[in-house]
């Protein structure tokens, strides 16, 4: 985050974008300030700070929207995520009201995605960028008490999740338990590429295209499956992986998002390892490994 400790200009340059630090950044510095490193700790949270208050003032034109991809969810997500674990909220409002415009309703789930649609200039979602952006949502959420955007980015992360579904037998790429892809094509047909309608793959592929994507990747298609993932699986296991949420919508009534409610007043986490229970509406946690918790209020 320090653009000062790098010697090239994309270094300095990518230094100041905010990248998927949003996550972690406020387990990181209690965790050095525990230990003692005050230099570190002081560097760190200065270039946070230095980066987060950049973003914040530059919210009102919306600048963090756009990157070397034009319109860019790998910039708008992080920037929603950050402001609102910084407590920037005015500024993370603005940027999550582009969340909630870029992942789609449907009853497709796998349309319901962070839409990466730069690639082929086609509606795509990519597992590390639409992953983040789904726990961009599902942060921002959480803290500024929006049960829309957390259960926009719910929806999100189960059209993640079809990158590593090896049940699916949908797409013409199948997937061995263990395997992953990193890009899905939404679209069918897909008019730039009819080979990669509603199919699953990794971004080499679009090398024999030229342009940008020859520059990107010199040795063609590779098939491999791109060295950008993985971050989304830690988003998930961070986030729905653990956490049900509950509130009261506008007539009163309680709602769940990655769980249910019993009939008997009793809240199912859905979550694969449940460890938390979010009330949006008051802001309340719940820190239990149970399965099911009684339904407050």
């Amino acid at each position: 985050m320090n653009p000062a400790r790098y010697d090239n200009q994309r270094g300095k340059e990518e230094a100041q974008m905010l990248g998927v630090y949003y996550m972690y950044i406020n387990d990181l510095l209690k965790d050095v300030k525990a230990a003692g490193l005050m230099k570190e700790y002081r560097e760190i949270s200065a270039s946070w700070q230095s980066a987060i208050q950049r973003v914040a003032d530059q919210s009102a034109t919306l600048k963090a929207a756009v990157t070397e991809h034009f319109f860019d969810n790998a910039d708008f997500g992080p920037a929603a995520g950050a402001l609102a674990v910084n407590g920037n909220r005015a500024a993370a409002q603005r940027y999550t009201q582009l969340l909630k415009a870029n992942i789609g309703f449907s009853n497709d789930f796998r349309t319901q995605a962070p839409d990466r649609w730069w690639e082929a200039l086609s509606y795509m979602m990519h597992s590390l960028w639409g992953g983040i952006t789904a726990a961009a949502a599902q942060i921002a959420g959480e803290h500024l008490g929006d049960p829309q955007l957390v259960a926009a980015g719910y929806r999100a992360t189960v059209a993640m999740l079809y990158m590593y579904d090896s049940n699916a037998t949908a797409t013409d790429r199948l997937l061995k338990p263990g395997e992953a892809a990193s890009t899905y094509s939404i679209t069918g047909p897909n008019i730039n590429r009819p080979d990669l309608s509603r199919n699953r793959f990794g971004q080499s592929i679009f090398a024999k295209d030229g342009g940008i994507f020859s520059r990107l990747f010199p040795d063609g298609y590779t098939g491999e499956d791109d060295w950008d993932m993985g971050e989304e699986l830690v988003a998930f296991l961070n986030g729905f992986g653990q956490t049900t949420y509950v509130y009261q919508d506008h007539q009163g009534h309680w709602r769940a998002i990655n769980g249910r409610i019993t009939s008997a007043g009793e809240v199912v986490s859905a979550a694969p390892y449940p460890r938390r229970y979010v009330n949006l509406t008051n802001q309340h946690v719940i820190m239990t490994s149970a399965p099911k918790i009684k339904l407050e209020g």
